[in-house]
């Protein structure tokens, strides 16, 4: 497998979340159901919100597009991991904070269509532990091979696409 395309971003994230969504779907952003049980990761035609650790961070997010499902990662090396399938009907992508608005066209995924993702993330050893969502545990300290990655932000996330079919 491959990666197509990846894209590396700082965005200030507030109200404990934030969104990558398609252009096409950019009117209607505010229907996205809270996540069930302890579960981080919301997602609708379109849309995808993780819950972030602290409610106002600074994070690295990045986006990457891959011919296949991408390799996984060693153990230990994020704090959580999520697999999820989102209908994108353009394939261009925003990040939408909640006070900022939407940043358009940041990522072009290789079309429009239905999309495996694996999004991750850890959280820098300085941010404090706490949970995501009242009722959630803690996060786990993992970050191997990510501090690089968390230099001067909170939170490192990466995003990965595959087309479910081609």
């Amino acid at each position: 497998m491959g990666m197509l395309d990846a894209t590396t971003r700082e965005v200030t994230v507030d109200y404990g979340t934030f969104g990558l969504i398609d252009m096409e779907c950019a009117a209607d952003t505010y229907h996205v159901d809270p996540p069930e049980g302890g579960a981080w990761l919301r997602t609708d035609t379109g849309m995808v919100y993780p819950d972030l650790v602290s409610n106002v961070a600074f994070i690295r997010l990045r986006l990457e597009s891959w011919d296949g499902e991408p390799p996984r990662e060693q153990e230990g090396a994020w704090s959580r991991v999520e697999e999820a399938e989102v209908v994108m009907p353009s394939g261009v992508l925003g990040v939408e904070v909640i006070a900022a608005g939407i940043d358009e066209d940041v990522f072009t995924l290789p079309g429009p269509g239905t999309y495996r993702l694996r999004m991750a993330f850890c959280v820098s050893p300085e941010t404090a532990p706490v949970p995501l969502r009242r009722g959630q545990d803690p996060v786990e300290r993992a970050h191997q091979g990510h501090e690089e990655d968390l230099r001067d932000v909170d939170e490192f996330f990466r995003v990965q696409y595959w087309r479910r079919a081609w």
